[in-house]
């Protein structure tokens, strides 16, 4: 699993917390990244995040020269830490968290997942225990 804040973008509807419950993410300007960030300083698939051996990476896109780690320029891959911020353009992305996903089987993982909903976001629970009851 994976935390990210977008806490600054030109655009004031991309920013918030967001969670992946996977360990490799895309950023980019292409409409099946996982973080879609419609922007001219943006490039499809623009960065990777990814876990990899209990490490959180962080590594570049074709095409792109660089990106910004706490303010600072980087053209390889970089090991990121909690608190790190990645700097695209005016798009700022703070990571918050970060697990390597076990390999559960779906069922144990989905109750994983709704015991965690249920003790975080206990309205969005209901709803979907609705919908689930109702399906």
């Amino acid at each position: 699993m994976i935390t990210i804040t977008i806490t600054a973008s030109s655009d004031s509807d991309r920013l918030g917390e967001f969670k992946f419950f996977k360990d490799l993410i895309y950023v980019g300007s292409n409409h099946d990244a996982d973080v879609y960030l419609p922007s001219d300083e943006v490039k499809n698939n623009h960065i990777f995040i990814e876990i990899i051996e209990e490490k959180l990476i962080v590594h570049l896109g074709r095409d792109i020269d660089h990106i910004l780690v706490n303010g600072k320029r980087t053209s390889t891959f970089k090991k990121l830490k909690i608190g790190d911020v990645i700097g695209i353009g005016y798009t700022k992305l703070r990571v918050d968290s970060f697990e390597e996903s076990k390999n559960l089987p779906t069922k144990e993982l989905t109750k994983q997942r709704l015991a965690s909903l249920e003790n975080h976001n206990p309205q969005l629970f209901k709803v979907i225990k609705a919908y689930g009851d109702e399906v």
